[in-house]
């Protein structure tokens, strides 16, 4: 669900407590033709891959009526008056701008009402639509996920899978006191707003009482996360341990397969593989001792897969020369890890899913060429290229058994005066950019978007950002 920040399929720990951004649309573009206009068949995804941005920078528009620098980051990230989000709300695949509170706009907004600001393809539009919200709660969406610890618990999450998000609220003793017990209530999304009125949304009958937040807040038995397990774009719930079966977490996890309506009733089994005792009764590795393993999607069938990234005593080439990879199959992971390839000739270390150690180069798992399946992307190695993080990134492909051996050269945007060595700076201080969050104008590729610049122009996170804007081979 989220807290407006948008990744667009970048390796993330896919417990749903952290996860910002589930992108429910598993179908992999094949037609890998050579418009340069991206999505030409209005499905969002792509029609074409992606090779860099445009050299020059559109204006993107932002609602005037806000003061300075009220938009000089990707989102509001003091959560101040007014506080907002960039989502897409309808799932039309455009993000909108979304205005969760606003004193100066009245005491409905965050109430029984936010304020969308409408993409144009062009920016923010002026003008501002009502999206509803259930008049019952008060003050309670004043921001844009639950801040509280309070009930009623809440969150946006795509529930059903139909690329939209529900409105779902895990607990509320206040109104019924079996919300979070054996159901949860969700509030369907109308296009227009979420319904004034709940659906149910059942619980399976022996994790009752367990399930009253939208992520596993406890530290005892069960451990249990939100995710697609079977690929079919749902979110399913899934069990890593309980206390009570001793092969769950060792032979097996609890998947309790979602129905439309609910999750099941009863789990089935979803298998691990043998051969490591006692690793998987967490949702991902907790603990950081070796191994290190982490769950994601590496072959782009919509599915997390098992990836084990660093396993001193097992294999000591897994971090360096590869990674082991348990793919994610109908009904459990593979029985056989695969040597995942990783590239050669960098001065980047590969223990972790991301660059955690620091040092010359800089790295993220992302799919940046829009083919759903993630690469590996340089965005800084002085030991190997000085010019890595000034003037291009290195993109290595994923492909169906690792990363391309080769880096392609993507070059970055040039007159502002500042490494590009992240992938983003929200810091505060200008100037401020992103390419991981956004995707701004609905074609299916990534943006390098700068929010703030004032070297280059002061109006950039008040009237307009830059946006340089995702091309095609």
């Amino acid at each position: 669900a989220g807290d407006g920040h948008v990744p667009r399929g970048a390796y993330r720990d896919t417990d749903t407590e952290t996860d910002t951004y589930t992108d429910t649309d598993t179908d992999t573009d094949t037609d890998a033709d050579t418009d340069t206009d991206a999505d030409t068949d209005a499905d969002t995804d792509a029609d074409c891959v992606q090779s860099g941005w445009d050299a020059t920078p559109t204006e993107w528009a932002l609602p005037s009526a806000f003061g300075d620098r009220v938009f000089v980051e990707t989102y509001d990230s003091d959560l101040d008056n007014p506080a907002w989000i960039l989502r897409d709300l309808d799932g039309d695949g455009a993000m909108e701008l979304v205005i969760t509170e606003d004193t100066s706009a009245g005491a409905t907004v965050g109430e029984s009402e936010w304020l969308v600001h409408a993409n144009t393809g062009t920016g923010f539009d002026d003008t501002v639509t009502s999206w509803t919200l259930p008049g019952t709660f008060g003050q309670e969406f004043t921001k844009p996920y639950d801040v509280n610890s309070a009930s009623p618990a809440w969150s946006l999450f795509d529930l059903d899978g139909d690329g939209a998000d529900e409105l779902v609220v895990t607990t509320d003793t206040a109104t019924d006191a079996a919300v979070g017990t054996d159901h949860w209530h969700v509030y369907d999304n109308t296009g227009a707003g979420y319904d004034s009125s709940p659906t149910t949304w059942s619980l399976p009958s022996d994790l009752a009482g367990e399930l009253g937040n939208w992520y596993d807040t406890s530290s005892g038995a069960p451990d249990w996360h939100l995710t697609d397990r079977d690929g079919d774009g749902d979110a399913d719930l899934v069990v890593t341990y309980d206390g009570e079966d001793a092969d769950l977490g060792i032979a097996y996890w609890h998947v309790y397969e979602n129905t439309g309506v609910g999750f099941a009733d009863s789990p089935t089994t979803w298998s691990l593989p043998s051969g490591h005792d006692g690793e998987f009764v967490t949702s991902t590795d907790a603990d950081f001792d070796p191994p290190f393993w982490f769950r994601m999607d590496v072959d782009g069938n919509g599915a997390d897969d098992l990836v084990f990234t660093y396993a001193p005593d097992t294999d000591p080439d897994v971090g360096t020369d590869h990674w082991r990879v348990y793919l994610s199959g109908s009904a459990g992971f593979s029985s056989a890890g695969l040597d995942w390839a990783l590239p050669q000739g960098t001065s980047g270390e590969f223990l972790y899913p991301y660059d955690g150690l620091g040092g010359s180069a800089e790295w993220f798992l992302l799919d940046v060429d829009g083919d759903e399946v993630r690469d590996l992307v340089f965005t800084q190695d002085t030991d190997v290229d000085v010019g890595i993080g000034s003037e291009s990134w290195h993109v290595y492909p994923g492909t169906s058994s690792g990363f391309s051996s080769s880096p392609v050269s993507w070059d970055l945007p040039q007159g502002h005066d500042v490494s590009l060595a992240l992938y983003y700076d929200n810091d505060g201080a200008s100037p401020n950019w992103t390419f991981l969050d956004l995707e701004l104008d609905g074609d299916g590729l990534g943006d390098f978007v700068f929010t703030e610049d004032a070297e280059v122009d002061e109006a950039i996170g008040t009237s307009s950002w830059w946006a340089y804007l995702g091309v095609c081979e």
